[in-house]
């Protein structure tokens, strides 16, 4: 998704990582789901390595394509894209309006959000919250 038209008319725009109106969201359904899968997965890919069948495991979970290419890539590099397209696959995305400040929520890909509407227009709800105490 590389841009979204909110009703009021501005376009917000997902080209880039870190933006500050754009949240990934995990159901609570979801989150033992993700957890198990990925233990589960990445278990199962260090014995595969160890017993040296690591192409094996990387052509279940990749594309046919995808595997083959994968070999040249780092373990890191591995479990991180692995990472990414399991995580995708259990969660959806938000976006904040700028503008008027809707939430714009996004359950799957290719699907029409569900729009919210923060009470008093407020605009920073998906503002980075962690290690700088906010």
């Amino acid at each position: 998704m590389s841009r979204v038209l909110c009703d009021c008319g501005h376009v917000i725009r997902d080209g880039t990582d870190h933006l500050p109106y754009k949240a990934h969201f995990l159901p609570d359904q979801n989150v033992d789901i993700l957890w198990t899968k990925i233990v589960t997965d990445l278990t199962e890919m260090v014995e595969m390595t160890l017993s040296g069948r690591r192409k094996e495991w990387l052509a279940k979970h990749f594309d046919e394509r995808y595997s083959t290419s994968t070999l040249e890539l780092s373990v890191s590099e591995q479990i991180s894209d692995y990472f990414s397209i399991v995580y995708g696959n259990h969660t959806g995305k938000m976006y904040q309006c700028e503008g008027c400040g809707a939430l714009l929520l996004y359950r799957g890909f290719r699907q029409s959000p569900l729009k919210f509407m923060p009470v008093g227009g407020a605009t920073s709800a998906l503002r980075k919250i962690g290690d700088d105490g906010i």
